[in-house]
């Protein structure tokens, strides 16, 4: 999982709302004293993480 969320938080392919994500879950869960991006989300980045959460349920 640390694995996949490092992917993600240092992947800029990837959207503003999964590097979010990824800041976040790293931040909460491995401690780490990095800064949690702060940002606006859209409607598409909602709809966005609403699938990603949807097809990962396992991570929460």
């Amino acid at each position: 999982m640390e694995k996949l969320a490092n992917h993600w938080n240092n992947n800029d392919e990837n959207s503003e709302a999964l590097n979010a994500f990824a800041d976040a879950y790293l931040y909460k869960h491995k401690k780490k004293s990095q800064k949690v991006r702060a940002i606006e989300i859209s409607s598409l980045n909602k709809a966005c993480m609403g699938e990603f959460c949807h097809k990962n349920p396992n991570l929460f």
